[in-house]
């Protein structure tokens, strides 16, 4: 599956990276984003 990941405060990181599939456990949280990784990482969609 493809992931947009973020080092926090570091210019420049986002990026769309290949990642394995979550395997949800009893309190994690799998969420979907609303816009493709691409986009966000353009800064396609939203404000910053």
């Amino acid at each position: 599956m493809l992931a947009l990941t973020v080092i926090p405060g570091k210019s420049g990181s986002p990026a769309v990276t290949d990642v394995p599939d979550p395997q949800p456990a009893p309190g994690h949280l799998l969420a979907d984003g609303r816009a493709p990784e691409r986009g966000i990482k353009e800064l396609a969609h939203g404000q910053a």
